[in-house]
């Protein structure tokens, strides 16, 4: 049993390095990830190719692993947003979830540069639009807010969210995330809270 648990904690290790290699290479030379080899990758990992290959058949099998590890944690973190009470939140706040959010952006920054950045990736980026749609909706359901034109609104919210997030980290990244997400609160609760509620 030990020896498994050292197993895994072995491998968890060794992906963490091809993780941090890929982001720190496309950080750096700010460039597609088209043009960022195993070769390099395993270069900056210290580790062989034949290793790399163990685990991932490509640059952009590693790539998704990436995203879905950030995402899981977008998913975890929100799970409870949508039956979150919000007749405690007061105006000056940090918005319920979304702090615990920014932290994380704010832990794993060079990620989230790399993903977001000039030469991102667009997966990444309609993957969680798509998962911040799905808990607005959710949530706006539970308090009884209808959205005019949901389809439409819901786009704009999230690109607003992605778009936040990417001004945060690429031009006013001095901001902490209590702070962001204090403004983020103010927006969200004069907007959203502001709208007519179902009868």
């Amino acid at each position: 049993m030990l020896m498994n648990c050292q197993r895994h904690e072995k491998s968890a290790e060794t992906k963490t390095k091809f993780m941090d290699a890929l982001v720190s290479i496309w950080n750096k030379e700010k460039c597609s990830i088209d043009h960022i080899t195993v070769k390099e990758i395993c270069a900056a990992a210290k580790t062989s190719r034949n290793t790399f290959y163990y685990y991932y058949e490509d640059v952009y099998s590693l790539l998704e692993e990436i995203e879905n590890e950030l995402l899981a944690v977008h998913l975890h973190l929100f799970e409870n947003f949508p039956n979150a009470p919000l007749s405690n939140y007061r105006q000056g706040d940090p918005f319920p979830c979304i702090y615990e959010m920014n932290v994380h952006v704010r832990d794993k920054e060079p990620y989230y540069r790399a993903l977001f950045g000039s030469y991102g990736n667009q997966s990444f980026i309609l993957k969680t639009k798509k998962i911040v749609k799905k808990l607005v909706l959710k949530k706006l359901i539970y308090d009884g807010i209808q959205l005019e034109n949901a389809d439409f609104n819901l786009e704009l919210i999230a690109s607003a969210v992605i778009g936040a997030r990417q001004h945060w980290l690429f031009s006013n990244p001095d901001l902490t995330p209590f702070e962001v997400s204090t403004m983020i609160g103010r927006f969200i609760y004069g907007q959203f809270y502001g709208l007519n509620r179902q009868p």
